[in-house]
């Protein structure tokens, strides 16, 4: 009997991705993806654990609405999470003969932010909270390989080497990426022996990053990599 669980639970979660570039004309060639997501978890004891010889229902009932919220603040335990996020959101307008650095299509933005809090018996509140943004960079030009010596004449086979000889004069790809991340953690543990106030210090933690690469591939010829 004392392995069976008395508690109750209960727990929902929601999603929904949708497309708000659909809302743009189509010449405009909006790309917006968005996530979002929100999910809840509930244990409710059967017993006050304030005092285990009475149900957590009489408790409740027997006292004032302000100490009715005290003690369910206690005795419930609570999860809280969220997610939105952004990704590679971009306008893919690009010249229609040869793409050019400065094209809307070579950018992309993402964005997200998680948040996910926390609250039962021994913590007041627990907040967890993530965020991060990006833009990225990304062109390749499109152009003919400069072959100087296709156009040799003559039949011998030594002459074969000269003619497949191209050169690139532009890159094959330009990129980059700029990443800033933060991080932020706050934690209010509960004072078991002074309820009504607690007096215990607020504990946290604050990160912030800021990542950034440059990539550049460039094959001198069509021949060497």
């Amino acid at each position: 009997v004392l392995q069976r669980s008395t508690d109750t639970q209960k727990s929902y979660t929601v999603t929904a991705n949708v497309e708000l570039g659909k809302f743009f004309p189509d010449k405009a060639k909006v790309t917006l993806p968005v996530y979002y997501s929100v999910s809840k978890d509930e244990v409710r004891p059967k017993y006050n654990p304030l005092d285990t010889d009475m149900e957590l229902d009489d408790a409740l009932e027997s006292v004032s609405s302000r100490e009715r919220d005290s003690i369910e603040s206690i005795a419930v335990t609570r999860h809280v999470t969220r997610n939105f996020s952004l990704s590679n959101a971009r306008i893919g307008i690009k010249s229609k003969r040869h793409p050019m650095p400065y094209d809307p299509g070579n950018f992309s933005f993402s964005y997200s932010h998680q948040h996910r809090h926390t609250s039962g018996e021994t913590t007041v509140y627990e907040n967890d909270d993530q965020w991060r943004g990006a833009l990225s960079y990304n062109y390749s030009p499109v152009y003919k390989t400069w072959e100087p010596f296709k156009n040799i004449k003559g039949k011998s086979k030594w002459l074969d080497f000269p003619k497949v000889i191209g050169f690139n004069y532009l890159p094959q790809t330009i990129g980059f990426n700029t990443e800033l991340t933060r991080h932020y953690y706050e934690l209010q543990e509960r004072d078991l022996e002074n309820t009504v106030t607690p007096n215990l210090p607020v504990s946290f933690s604050s990160q912030m990053l800021w990542n950034r690469d440059f990539t550049l591939r460039w094959d001198l010829t069509k021949n060497l990599h």
